[in-house]
């Protein structure tokens, strides 16, 4: 049974039930392929076959504080470093996490996606359709409420079966540790405050003069993004501005030349468009503060002792996954490798500020982890 939660002393309510799991089957839906900035739409919980759907538009958030931040009801969610981001970024914390897709992959699931391990683990076919829906829409209609109840009304049943495997594989303190290393690293992520223009994949492809130009660009594109608040991509594709740049048109008339910029949202801005090309052109190079900063490059000999510790760490990595018939992420995720080869630690001490590498790695591995480090 599913229920929509839209006003405040509906969702009092609906915590109040849902207050004694122990275990608390959550996912979040936002709006982040529609709006300028990223909304919290929906959160999705769930106690037995008692599925709650929060409206957060129509909900202030802060409401379900109890049950998102408190540790008395482990959070099971699928790939929850979206969903703690968004709820996060209202002013929610998050309390122990099981996260079904770390321990899909520390069981070494070739397929980890919800769908797939429903399907697997449950032969309950999820329907995707609405996936890439816009939860910001009002009313949800009921299609939309029984695919947003599917994404959690599983997950209790399917988290179970999946600790029976960890059980087996003796391999639960390294799936809490990744949970657990997901919810921090989520929390920790610093956010993207570069102009515009850099975030351009392909940016720095461009000599100096043409640079200018895109950061021209590219900052019409962003204020009237926010301005009809929609992702920038809606308003103006990348393609389009790298032509832009290449064409370097005078006016209206030569802009139309571009393939999609007379259609919808990019032909309400094209003589803006246009005007910040000239702009561009009247510069040589973008400002030097906007210019990320690359340090100086270690030398080569530095550079080689990186690789080869990476190869050997990934050897050994490999090999004792192997002895021990786990994946090698059980034996030391990708990120903590990839920290180890960036610090070449050289003391436990130093080897346990590796964000999600746990105590118990330490204590087992961190002789041979430091071995392979001083020969390198």
């Amino acid at each position: 049974m599913s229920s929509l939660v839209d006003t405040e002393a509906s969702a009092r309510a609906a915590i109040a039930r849902l207050g004694d799991a122990r275990q608390l089957p959550l996912d979040v839906e936002g709006d982040g392929l529609f709006g300028y900035r990223a909304q919290l739409c929906t959160v999705q919980l769930c106690a037995g076959d008692d599925v709650v759907v929060v409206d957060t538009i129509a909900v202030d958030p802060d409401v379900l504080a109890p049950l998102v931040e408190g540790d008395a009801a482990e959070k099971i969610v699928h790939d929850a470093s979206f969903d703690v981001r968004l709820l996060r970024d209202v002013g929610l914390d998050f309390g122990r996490l099981f996260d079904t897709s770390v321990a899909a992959r520390f069981l070494g699931e070739p397929a980890t996606g919800l769908a797939s391990l429903v399907k697997k683990y449950l032969n309950v076919n999820l329907k995707k359709e609405k996936q890439q829906a816009d939860w910001g829409k009002r009313p949800i209609d009921a299609e939309g409420l029984t695919y947003l109840e599917n994404d959690v009304i599983y997950l209790e049943e399917l988290a179970d079966l999946l600790r029976d495997e960890i059980e087996d594989k003796d391999i639960g303190l390294e799936v809490a540790e990744e949970s657990a290393w997901v919810v921090s690293s989520a929390y920790d992520e610093t956010p993207d405050t570069r102009v515009p223009w850099v975030r351009i994949k392909g940016a720095f492809d461009l000599m100096p003069p043409d640079q200018a130009i895109l950061r021209e660009v590219a900052a019409v594109r962003e204020a009237a993004a926010e301005r009809m608040n929609v992702p920038p991509f809606k308003v103006v594709r990348n393609d389009i501005l790298f032509e832009l740049v290449k064409r370097k048109p005078r006016d209206n008339h030569q802009a139309s030349k571009i393939h999609g910029i007379t259609r919808g949202r990019a032909r309400r801005v094209m003589r803006e468009l246009v005007d910040a090309v000239q702009r561009g052109l009247d510069e040589d190079a973008p400002p030097a503060h906007e210019l990320p900063r690359t340090g100086d490059a270690p030398p080569p000999e530095v550079r080689e002792a990186k690789r080869k510790l990476h190869r050997s760490l990934s050897k050994w990595r490999k090999k004792e996954a192997a002895a021990r018939d786990v994946d090698s992420q059980v034996v030391l995720p990708g990120h903590c490798l990839a920290d180890v080869v960036a610090r070449m630690p050289r003391s436990s001490e130093d080897l346990a500020l590796t964000p999600g590498i746990g105590e118990f790695r330490v204590e087992r591995y961190g002789e041979a982890i430091l071995r392979h480090v001083a020969k390198s």
